[in-house]
């Protein structure tokens, strides 16, 4: 019999609720571990188990928020219709694509999302029974547009009920634009299966490290399997039993790695699937509009070859490996007008993240050639152009790449701060591939001619603890 968690404050955001794991456990053992029952939890299952078998029609009894507008997986409700906001089913329907391609689901359930107006109204007509959002059955009660975590927790309904890491941890494990948890970790995964209700942000923080790691390390199939064998306990010892006997390793060791793998200074980010949308090269402009929230592209992936993007912006673009396990490059800032971004050799698949809201058109091609062999280099036109940023694996010792640059006469080049975004490297601009007439391009030396047909070298770019190196150019 499906039990679903009941809930608790979300410890990050005030306007979050997660599952309460101290709720679900039947065993003698679970209730010696901390788990308690009260009959209104007991009613809540009992009416999330009726919903999910198609016993009820999944409507709660207060006086919820009324239908306004709805798509083929979204029933949307709210006060009034100008609480909606025009592109909210198109980002609904978009995070369901992305977590459904990534963790390969197939069902099509139907998810019905309240919009409250505020957390008195969510305290008082909702089912959560207090001021802040929450997730039962497929059911998401909420104050704000789209939550992510509760989507997650409302996709997976019905597909089992795990044990604490591993249900707060898919829900925490899985976003394009959501931001990073706590830097700090609970080394003790014992206090993560066994201490909930608690407001403890590394306990969450721990959950999505390592539900990150077991998707990384095992893919989204074997991981759902996993997350279905689960049994919702908190009993340690049941966990590191269940776990021993799924993957074969222990729980320890497997803890231990996954809280200590690609950390980055601020906390680690959810996975992006990059699974919609992607920009497609030599397709003409995709015009992205974004007015209520951030929006992401993936880009087009292919070891060693070369993209090239054409912005037109209104905000500032980022780029970012889709396992979101370095920080964000920042490669085209606000008001940088007419921008080119070229993409060499890129060792996993990236995105393009909008974070201002606003409108941006890009274009996508193939890129020119960056290559060893002057003579057999690719060629880059900057016309229409106001800043050029290349982004490359690093090049240490004597490795050079070069690629030509063609220009109307007059144009100029100058570097933009040679330690930009933390890189560094050698630019030199010379006249041919005889390379004997070659100037550095640098910050310091002012702007120098882009002759038609020159070429550019690219020399010791360091990309420090990054897997790329950047440089950015202003066309004058």
């Amino acid at each position: 019999m499906l039990r679903p968690p009941a809930l608790i404050p979300h410890p990050l955001d005030s306007n979050r609720w997660v599952r309460d794991r101290s709720f679900g456990g039947a065993l003698a053992t679970d209730v010696a571990h901390g788990a308690q029952w009260y009959s209104s939890h007991v009613m809540r299952a009992f009416l999330a188990t009726a919903c999910l078998l198609g016993l009820s029609d999944c409507t709660p009894s207060t006086s919820v928020p009324t239908l306004q507008v709805s798509s083929p997986h979204f029933r949307y409700f709210a006060r009034t219709a100008a609480d909606v906001q025009n592109d909210v089913l198109d980002r609904l329907e978009r995070a369901r694509a992305d977590i459904y391609t990534y963790l390969n689901l197939s069902d099509d359930a139907v998810v019905n999302y309240y919009l409250f107006d505020d957390l008195n109204d969510l305290a008082t007509n909702s089912q959560c029974g207090r001021a802040q959002d929450c997730t039962e059955g497929r059911n998401v009660y909420s104050v704000s547009p789209l939550l992510e975590h509760e989507l997650i927790h409302a996709f997976l309904a019905g597909r089992g009920s795990p044990a604490p890491p591993i249900a707060e941890g898919i829900a925490e494990g899985l976003g394009c634009n959501r931001t990073n948890l706590s830097p700090q970790v609970e080394p003790d995964w014992r206090r993560c299966v066994s201490e909930y209700p608690t407001t403890d942000p590394t306990i969450y923080a721990s959950d999505q490290r390592f539900v990150k790691a077991l998707l990384i390390d095992n893919g989204a199939d074997r991981f759902l399997n996993y997350y279905q064998d689960s049994s919702n306990s908190q009993n340690p010892e049941v966990f590191a039993a269940e776990f021993m006997s799924f993957w074969g390793q222990s729980i320890d060791q497997a803890w231990s790695t996954a809280l200590t793998r690609d950390v980055l200074d601020d906390g680690v980010s959810p996975i992006c699937p990059c699974a919609t949308e992607a920009l497609v090269p030599n397709v003409g402009d995709v015009t992205i509009t974004h007015l209520n929230a951030p929006d992401y592209r993936p880009i087009p992936f292919a070891p060693g070859a070369s993209s090239l993007f054409r912005f037109t912006m209104s905000g500032g673009a980022f780029l970012q490996d889709c396992g979101r396990d370095t920080s964000p490059l920042p490669v085209i800032g606000a008001g940088d007008g007419a921008s080119l971004v070229l993409v060499h050799a890129l060792p996993q698949p990236h995105f393009f993240s909008f974070q201002t809201p606003g409108t941006e058109v890009v274009s996508a091609a193939d890129g020119p050639n960056l290559t060893s062999d002057c003579s057999s280099a690719g060629s880059l036109t900057l016309d229409g152009a106001a800043h050029l940023t290349i982004l490359m694996p690093p090049l240490t010792g004597s490795d050079h790449l070069y690629m030509r640059v063609s220009a109307t006469a007059g144009k100029m080049l100058r570097r933009i701060d040679p330690a930009m975004n933390g890189f560094q490297g050698d630019v030199r601009i010379c006249d041919d591939c005889t390379l004997t007439s070659c100037k550095p391009l640098s910050s310091l030396t002012g702007p120098v001619s882009a002759i038609d047909g020159a070429v550019l070298e690219f020399g010791s770019m360091l990309g420090f603890a990054q897997p790329l190196a950047s440089v950015s150019l202003e066309v004058l």
